[in-house]
């Protein structure tokens, strides 16, 4: 999964794409949950990390979900050369 935004791309690793869908939904409410679970373990994080980084253009950042303590991490995976 990829969002492009200002020159950067995201991606989500296995990890985090399960634990996203696995805890954004409920039976009762069904998706609702899905919005606060994005809020909460991507884009806050994802700005913070922006922010301290100031990774380069047209940069894809993958994050990541470490299930035994429960965070979420980046990581630059590539920065695409600009075409001509």
């Amino acid at each position: 999964m990829r969002k492009r935004t200002g020159g950067l791309s995201l991606k989500l690793g296995k990890g985090m794409r399960h634990f996203i869908v696995r805890e954004g939904f409920d039976p009762v409410y069904g998706a609702r949950l899905l919005k606060r679970m994005i809020q909460k373990w991507i884009q806050g994080p994802l700005g913070r990390y922006v922010l301290e980084n100031e990774p380069p253009g047209d940069t894809v950042i993958t994050a990541y979900f470490n299930p035994e303590i429960q965070t979420v991490s980046f990581q630059v995976d590539e920065i695409k050369a600009k075409s001509v």
